[in-house]
């Protein structure tokens, strides 16, 4: 529980830093030409995935954006922002926005000192993974599933998973200290383990079963919100 509190604890360190931060509000074009069109003045992109998500036989885009880091690093940091996520669709005439939001990647300092906790994307055909890394000793994950349907793409599944990184466990256990959400929209099914400590087996490790609600969409999702429907069960 101890990692779950720290979590929660950096979480509201970024949200109270960011809002000191003022990070910039834009709007991004429904259509361009060229990827680096759609870019905002100050941005650029960090990486990029391709699928073809539409089955029209273009390649299509995954793109993640970030401010330009031309600071020095004490004021980068007072300025670190979260990163967006851009997915644009081939057209004829160059690509048009099939989902955005400006708050899809957590920031650059946000992995502590591990570093930059994102961990790149798989995008393949109508899901896109966006993949997150960070800790030390006590280590975490997040990773948001996305999936083209219904002409809008929405959030289907996410993976929060934290554990002692320098004690492994026989058998199944994995890593020791494992506490674990694993949610699947598309079933309303959550995998729930708790582990106390550093110990290596789960004092609790249970499937369970959430009320369907209205599918979080790309546009507005933001990822420092916590979209786990059971918590503290």
């Amino acid at each position: 529980m101890r990692v779950v509190c720290f979590l929660v604890s950096i979480t509201l360190f970024f949200q109270s830093w960011q809002a000191k931060a003022q990070c910039p509000e834009f709007k991004i074009r429904a259509e361009a030409s060229t990827k680096e069109a759609f870019l905002p003045e100050g941005y650029t992109f960090i990486d990029s995935a391709k699928a073809d998500f539409n089955g029209d036989g273009w390649v299509d885009l995954a793109l993640v954006m970030a401010l330009k880091n031309n600071k020095t690093a004490e004021e980068f940091w007072k300025s670190d922002c979260q990163r967006g996520l851009l997915i644009l669709e081939r057209t004829f005439t160059g690509y048009k926005t099939s989902g955005w939001t400006p708050e899809g990647v957590l920031c650059s300092g946000c992995g502590g000192v591990f570093g930059d906790p994102y961990a790149g994307m798989e995008f393949n055909k109508q899901v896109l993974k966006v993949k997150h890394f960070g800790g030390s000793n006590w280590k975490w994950v997040q990773d948001y599933t996305f999936r083209y349907q219904n002409n809008q793409w929405v959030l289907i599944g996410l993976t929060h998973d934290n554990f002692y990184g320098a004690k492994a466990c026989p058998g199944a256990f994995g890593m020791a200290g494992r506490n674990l959400d694993d949610v699947n929209f598309s079933t309303n099914k959550q995998h729930m383990v708790r582990t106390k400590g550093m110990n290596c087996a789960p004092y609790k490790d249970k499937w369970l079963t959430f009320v369907k609600a209205k599918p979080i969409e790309l546009n507005s999702f933001r990822i420092l919100t916590n979209y786990i429907p059971l918590k503290g069960q």
